[in-house]
């Protein structure tokens, strides 16, 4: 019996495979525009799979910035902030624990104290999260705010052939514009639908043309 091989593909977070769009182009100003900032930081707001972790990556690379994913800050953390001040970047932030909101609230002030940046990724907005901490709130809420909206019709395009290009899979071009166009609109999806496609393409051992996708496309 044949075995199919998983190979799990690290994704390319850096600058020259980020695509901006009007769809991220709030988002993308600031990564561009630091460290010209008027502003303690900001916080970006974007769906799942919509290039938040790609955007935090560019900025670390940027601006020497701490890259910590949120639900990992740790004491020590904080304490390395505050002995070598530099701007930090906190990914996948979502509800957390008092304790979390406490080392949050430490960091703020450090950052402001030493003038450096905070940038905060999530999936919901500031006014969203249920706070534990009202001091640690009100100064989150003093950073300024980009939301990443739903894809348009260059960015699907541009993800879907990212996401295949990670995956080392090609896709014929005219199945590309076909996949994008018939599926829904949004990061979730593209992200769906290329692993599925991927892992189904790997199993049949075919290309992926569209012929091979309207079986899956329309198969419901």
């Amino acid at each position: 019996m044949t075995q199919i091989l998983h190979l799990v593909h690290a994704p390319q977070l850096c600058r020259h495979s980020f695509v901006p769009s009007p769809s991220n182009a709030l988002a993308w100003q600031w990564i561009e525009t630091w460290p010209a900032w008027k502003t303690p930081g900001v916080w970006i707001q974007g769906p799942r799979h919509s290039g938040k972790t790609h955007m935090a990556r560019i900025f670390s690379e940027k601006s020497g910035a701490l890259y910590i994913e949120a639900p990992g800050l740790t004491s020590s953390m904080v304490e390395s902030v505050l002995k070598t001040p530099q701007p930090v970047v906190l990914d996948a932030f979502g509800a957390g624990s008092k304790d979390q909101e406490e080392l949050l609230f430490h960091l703020y002030n450090i950052l402001k104290g030493a003038a450096k940046s905070l940038v905060i990724f999530s999936q919901w907005m500031p006014q969203d999260i249920v706070w534990n901490l009202k001091d640690t709130e009100t100064r989150i809420k003093t950073l300024s705010v980009a939301t990443i909206l739903p894809p348009d019709d260059m960015l699907m395009q541009a993800i879907i052939a990212k996401r295949f290009s990670d995956l080392q899979t090609d896709i014929d071009p005219k199945a590309l514009i076909y996949l994008a166009s018939n599926i829904h609109r949004s990061y979730d999806s593209i992200h769906r639908w290329v692993k599925h496609l991927h892992q189904e393409a790997l199993h049949q051992k075919r290309s992926i043309t569209i012929p091979f996708m309207k079986k899956f496309l329309f198969s419901s």
